[in-house]
């Protein structure tokens, strides 16, 4: 045991030495293939970059990799189990390797376990996402060789491919202000919203599927309609992770149905009801939850105030609060 000790040792030391030559495959000791253990990752996509970590680590050359006896045995998790297969193997050494998912970012880690379960080398590289596990697969190989990546990192996504859509519901509730929406008191929003997500801006938008309704003209002496015919809204986050509060503004059209019953002190009498169709103006903030997840959730406020006066029934116009929630897929 204290010969392939020193084995791994006098290899590790060859790769930590800047400007030493590369060691000859034939003088470094063997050490037994990985078998990638997944954490949150599909099975085909591990099995997919093991493949390509024990190809590039076979095209380098460095280690000479010992294959198990079996076809693919359960992946390690920590390095006692990794010990434990160096020692059955007969290597002097095992490769440890663990491939993780924290929302669309992957995280791979490589580390050389020797027989008593000592770790003498290791080595995490992250990607984005999924696109790049072929650059971090020749990244951990090439550091495993001592070398430097020959096509790792232009081949790693940039910033500006870290973008993803989603698309779900959005219920809510409005709040006019002041005697706008006909006077009425409130009104219920449903819209189905479609997403546009980087790391530090959204854009959203809500192309006819929205609608916010709400009043009575018995109760209330007025009722309104919004028909969003299409809306888009663009968000910034200071934040990147999965909690990002954000501050955002949009435009609007929108088909507004108003009707109202005139009383004392109103300009007119009896009932009256005005469409048009009319710019929207938004301003607003909110935080989204699980924001680099597949599902998310997002809590709005915004204060929305449209162009139109609708003079024919009371020329209060609309303008109000929309408190909303909403799911992301």
């Amino acid at each position: 045991m204290r010969a392939s000790w020193i084995a791994v040792c006098v290899w590790i030391a060859a790769l930590g030495a800047g400007g030493a030559p590369r060691a000859d495959p034939a003088t470094v000791a063997p050490v037994l293939a990985p078998s990638v253990h997944a954490l949150g990752v599909d099975a085909p996509t591990a099995a997919a970059f093991e493949l390509l970590l024990v190809q590039e680590i076979e095209r380098l050359g460095t280690p000479p990799l010992v294959h198990a006896a079996t076809s693919r045995p359960r992946p390690c998790a920590d390095a006692d189990c990794a010990a434990r297969r160096a020692r059955h193997a007969g290597a002097p050494a095992a490769l440890l390797c663990t491939l993780s998912r924290f929302g669309a970012k992957h995280v791979a880690a490589l580390q050389v376990v020797d027989v008593a379960g000592r770790v003498g080398w290791s080595r995490r590289v992250a990607s984005p996402s999924a696109n790049g596990l072929d650059s971090l697969a020749v990244e951990l190989a090439a550091g495993l060789a001592g070398r430097r990546p020959e096509h790792a990192p232009s081949s790693r996504p940039a910033d500006t491919e870290r973008a993803w859509t989603g698309s779900g519901p959005r219920v809510g509730l409005f709040y006019p202000l002041g005697a706008t929406y006909a006077d009425a008191s409130r009104l219920t929003s449903v819209a189905f919203v479609w997403r546009y997500q980087t790391p530090r801006f959204n854009v959203e938008s809500v192309p006819v599927l929205g609608l916010a309704w709400g009043g009575d003209l018995a109760s209330e002496r007025g009722k309104a309609r919004d028909w969003t015919l299409l809306d888009v809204y663009v968000t910034w986050t200071p934040l990147a992770g999965n909690i990002g509060p954000y501050l955002g503004a949009g435009l609007g059209l929108h088909a507004v149905r108003m009707e109202r019953d005139g009383g004392l002190g109103d300009p007119f009498q009896g009932r009256r009801h005005e469409s048009a169709t009319t710019l929207a103006m938004a301003l607003g903030g909110g935080v989204t939850l699980f924001r680099t997840y597949d599902f998310q959730i997002a809590l709005d406020l915004r204060y929305v105030r449209l162009a139109h006066d609708f003079p024919e029934v009371g020329g209060h116009g609309g303008q109000g609060l929309m408190l909303t929630f909403g799911v992301q897929h």
